[in-house]
C-alpha cells in the first residue's frame, strides 16, 4: 500500500511539473503561426460565390510547414463558448464543403507570411446558419529536453471559425422560466431560429422612484438552435428592502429583447418576483 501511493504522488508531482513546463512553453513553442482573422461572419445568399483571403504569419525563425483542412464545430452545454471538433460534413449545418482552396500545405519561410486564397460556393436551397473551421497546422517540431532519453514534439493549429447566415434566416430568441433564489435572478435564454445566438446582454435596477442603482452585462454566451442557455443575474447583496424593477435587455445584433422583472424584498429580506412584463 505504501508503495502505491509513493508511485501516485511521483505521478501527480510529474503531472504538476509537466503542465507548468506546458504553460511555459506556450509562447515560445506553441505561438508558431498566427492568422489575421479569427472569424469570418457573412450573410450569404444561394447560389453565391465568395473570393477572400487569410493571411499567415510565421513568427519563429524556423522555416515551417503548414497543414490546411477544414472541420465541423458545435458548440457544448453550458453554451460559454467551449467546443467540440468534428470531421468535416458531420453536422446538419455545416458548411465545410462549401470552402474551395488550392493549397492543402505550404510552406513558411522564418519570419515569413503567406496570403492563403479561397473561395465559398454557397449552395441552392440554403436557409438559417451554416459552421465550419479552417484549420492551419504546423509539422511537429522538436524540442530539445535536457534528458536525451526523452523527446517532445509540438505541433500548433489555428483556426478561423465560420459563421455564414442566409437572408432567409430567422434569428428568434425567448426567455423562460425566470425566478428568484436567494440573491440572484436565474432564468433561460431558449434559441427558437435556426442561427447561433450570441447576445450581448446588459441588465439594470431600478428602485421604486426609477433611479438606477446597479447595472452590469452577462458573459457571451453561444446558443445553436433549439438549445437554451441559463443565465444568472446577482443582486446587490447589500439590497435594501423596497420594490425594484429588473430590466434585462438581449441585443441580437439590432433585434431586441427585453425582459422586465417586478422585485419586492419584504420585511424579512425575501425576495420575490411580482410580475414580468416584455
Amino acid at each position: 500500500m505504501y508503495k502505491k501511493d509513493i508511485k501516485s504522488i511521483k505521478f501527480l508531482v510529474f503531472c504538476i511539473l509537466l503542465y507548468i513546463f506546458l504553460i511555459s512553453l506556450s509562447k515560445t513553442v506553441f505561438s508558431q503561426i498566427i492568422i489575421d482573422k479569427a472569424k469570418i461572419k457573412l450573410d450569404v445568399f444561394e447560389g453565391q460565390t465568395i473570393s477572400d483571403s487569410i493571411t499567415v504569419n510565421n513568427l519563429s525563425d524556423k522555416e515551417i510547414k503548414v497543414r490546411v483542412y477544414p472541420q465541423d464545430f458545435v458548440y457544448l452545454p453550458p453554451f460559454d463558448g467551449s467546443k467540440n471538433f468534428l470531421p468535416l460534413g458531420s453536422t446538419p449545418n455545416s458548411c465545410a464543403r462549401w470552402l474551395n482552396f488550392t493549397l492543402q500545405e505550404f510552406t513558411l519561410p522564418p519570419y515569413g507570411m503567406k496570403v492563403f486564397n479561397y473561395s465559398i460556393n454557397v449552395p441552392w436551397g440554403v436557409s438559417g446558419g451554416y459552421y465550419a473551421v479552417l484549420f492551419f497546422e504546423t509539422s511537429p517540431t522538436p524540442f530539445p529536453m535536457e534528458n536525451k532519453d526523452i523527446e517532445l514534439n509540438f505541433a500548433q493549429r489555428v483556426g478561423c471559425l465560420f459563421f455564414l447566415e442566409s437572408e432567409n434566416k430567422i434569428k428568434k430568441g425567448e426567455v423562460e422560466v425566470v425566478f428568484v433564489k436567494d440573491n440572484f435572478i436565474e432564468g433561460n435564454f431558449g434559441n427558437r431560429g435556426n442561427t447561433i445566438l450570441t447576445p450581448d446582454t446588459v441588465f439594470y435596477i431600478m428602485d421604486r422612484e426609477g433611479l438606477i442603482i446597479d447595472r452590469g452585462n452577462l458573459d457571451t454566451f453561444y446558443i445553436p438552435p433549439q438549445e437554451k442557455f441559463t443565465f444568472t443575474i446577482n443582486l446587490p447583496e447589500n439590497l435594501p428592502k423596497g420594490e425594484y424593477t429588473v430590466v434585462i435587455n438581449f441585443d441580437l445584433d439590432g433585434d431586441f429583447i427585453v425582459k422586465e422583472i417586478d422585485l419586492v424584498k419584504d420585511l424579512a429580506g425575501k425576495l420575490i418576483i411580482r410580475e414580468i412584463r416584455d
